[in-house]
């Protein structure tokens, strides 16, 4: 490996600082969003965290999150007018990002090596959009005119969640050199992909978005504080997405599924709590006497993944951060559900977060704004304990 190539990682950590600053030598050098607000300085910040701190992309749609969350910002509407969820924003910004800076790294260190060329990765099945530009060899300035020049809208990624990338290319090095040559100057728009092919895309995306509707029902389905109704959607859900493969389920599905079909057929009440009936009839019997609004269940922790502008307020005045709302929840010690079981309020020994089933935080208190009744009730759970 040439000595230039081993400082790519350092290479990457320039780019964003040039784009941070609007410092740009082109516009082959931008990466991001192209209009220049928020939304893309927090994905440059939370990307030069990722590649100054060694952090893996995960870490990185935390903290995109977190900084997006600080702003206000819990949503996204695209220019097709697409609306977002707030953690699939950040997880598809997170990924779509660093492959841009990825690429530029990879410009200017060909750049600084002496090197014109470079070449797209392949892999099958892929979409329309990289067909006909993947496996060709481009000009960076494009004074190599055996080649095309690599424009802005061919350098990788293509779009979001793209996974193609820009490696180096040497001619020398290279045994099908005229070849090469030869395809990478067939059509950049055409798409060459076969009939097969074009099929083989779609049962990939196609399993990709059965997969997607899977997860989703079953984080309503094995979520216990989700409302009976929506649980039932989602059974609906996850049984048609097994009946569009023409597949019957299997495991934890075919049993969950089984239960909610015989629900649906007797139309009685089915009841999901871990912990059995008496303990929570004892709790709500303790709430009742202390006047405390709202029904005991399960404290099965919610995952927040948004927060509303209010909870966000609150977040700032009273200094609690967005790891903490959720260790709120993760450690409580009771959960009283509210608004007909579509809210949950989780009292921990350090704080309490109301949280909906969406998982959208709603507001969030410490511990000593707990009142009176709450107070009495964490007195008396305590005396209660073995």
């Amino acid at each position: 490996m040439r000595p230039e190539f081993a400082q790519i990682h350092q290479r990457a950590i320039d780019v964003i600082a040039q784009n941070m600053h609007d410092n740009l030598r082109r516009a082959t050098q931008y990466a991001g969003r192209r209009v220049n607000d928020y939304y893309r300085q927090a994905a440059l910040e939370a990307s030069a965290k990722k590649y100054a701190a060694g952090q893996t992309v995960k870490d990185m749609v935390k903290e995109l999150q977190q900084k997006l969350l600080t702003q206000g910002l819990t949503g996204f509407k695209d220019k097709l007018g697409r609306e977002w969820r707030f953690d699939r924003y950040a997880e598809m910004v997170a990924r779509t990002t660093t492959a841009e800076i990825a690429s530029v790294a990879t410009l200017n260190t060909c750049e600084e090596a002496g090197i014109d060329l470079v070449k797209m990765s392949t892999h099958y099945p892929t979409c329309e959009k990289c067909a006909p530009l993947q496996g060709k060899v481009f000009s960076i300035s494009g004074k190599d005119k055996r080649y095309p020049k690599l424009e802005d809208r061919y350098r990788p990624p293509i779009h979001p969640n793209c996974r193609h990338s820009i490696h180096p290319y040497v001619r020398e090095f290279d045994d099908n050199a005229e070849e090469t040559e030869k395809f990478s100057n067939t059509s950049l728009t055409k798409d060459p992909r076969s009939e097969k092919e074009k099929e083989a895309y779609k049962e990939m995306r196609d399993k990709v978005t059965i997969q997607s509707n899977r997860r989703k029902a079953r984080e309503v389905l094995y979520n216990e504080n989700a409302p009976l109704e929506d649980k039932i959607k989602a059974a609906e859900r996850l049984k048609s997405s097994y009946e569009k493969e023409g597949k019957r389920p299997t495991g934890k599905d075919a049993s969950i599924i089984k239960q909610f079909e015989k629900y649906i057929k007797s139309k009685k009440e089915v009841v999901m709590t871990n912990d059995g009936g008496n303990d929570i009839i004892k709790l709500n019997n303790i709430l009742k006497e202390l006047n405390i609004r709202g029904e005991v269940v399960d404290n099965k922790p919610i995952t927040i993944v948004n927060v509303d502008e209010h909870a966000l307020q609150r977040l700032k005045e009273r200094n609690i951060s967005l790891d903490d709302a959720q260790k709120y929840v993760n450690e409580s010690f009771i959960c009283i559900s509210r608004w007909n079981g579509k809210r949950r309020l989780y009292f921990s020994q350090e704080g309490a977060s109301y949280v909906d089933i969406k998982g959208t935080l709603k507001t969030v208190y410490k511990r000593e704004e707990y009142d009176e009744k709450i107070k009495k009730l964490m007195e008396v759970l305590s005396k209660n304990e073995p």
